[in-house]
């Protein structure tokens, strides 16, 4: 299950800090201005970010037959869309993928806004950093990148209010009303049979948190 409508309480734009081996900040580089010496200047144009947290699961059969849930929790994923770089911000970007790649747990923390620095993430990042593309003719006076962020650390919560709710029902559970109306397979005035019941078993999303 996915939740992706939420809103992390800032507004400006994201940083990224690049950790070494020990989890110790080697260099900070926040994305404001990236376009100001580009081909079309301005002072105020931030990525374009696309978050989500995912829940992971697996749904492992046991030798009676029986499904159980295995639960990992939230795992942050991003992806970052810089529509104009100027010279200097697709270093900046170019150096946060090399980064990543060199061998060894070389990773990112991940802040999707830096005037929220309580919202942050372990992150490793890959991408690519392109030649501005205009009319199918390759600028190199603007560059144009695509960065994938992925989260490394489960949470127990997502981050926004979320309503009460569950991914399937467990006949052993009597559920409040409540619950039943946010059900995916549950709902008021409805008899469910056995067979329905045993087939469902999984896990509950109560109030931003995985109950595990």
């Amino acid at each position: 299950m996915v939740w992706e409508a939420y809103h992390f309480g800032g507004e400006d734009a994201c940083r990224i800090d690049l950790l070494d081996v020990y989890g110790n900040v080697v260099s900070s580089m926040t994305f404001d201005n990236i376009a100001e010496g580009a081909w079309f200047p301005t002072v105020d144009l931030a990525p374009k970010l696309e978050g989500r947290n995912v829940a992971e699961y697996e749904l492992r059969k046991l030798i009676d037959g029986r499904r159980q849930a295995i639960k990992g929790g939230f795992y942050y994923e991003a992806r970052l869309r810089f529509s104009a770089l100027d010279l200097a911000h697709a270093g900046y970007l170019r150096a946060c993928i090399n980064h990543c790649m060199k061998p060894g747990n070389y990773t990112v923390e991940f802040y999707p806004y830096s005037d929220n620095t309580a919202v942050h993430f372990r992150a490793f990042l890959t991408g690519d950093v392109t030649d501005f593309d205009e009319y199918q003719r390759p600028l190199v006076i603007a560059h144009s990148a695509t960065i994938e962020i992925y989260g490394l650390e489960p949470q127990d919560e997502v981050f926004w209010d979320a309503p009460e709710g569950m991914i399937c029902l467990d006949k052993t559970i009597i559920y409040p009303l409540i619950e039943m109306a946010h059900s995916q397979c549950g709902g008021k005035g409805i008899a469910y049979t056995d067979a329905e019941m045993e087939t469902d078993l999984g896990y509950v999303l109560n109030k931003n948190k995985a109950i595990v």
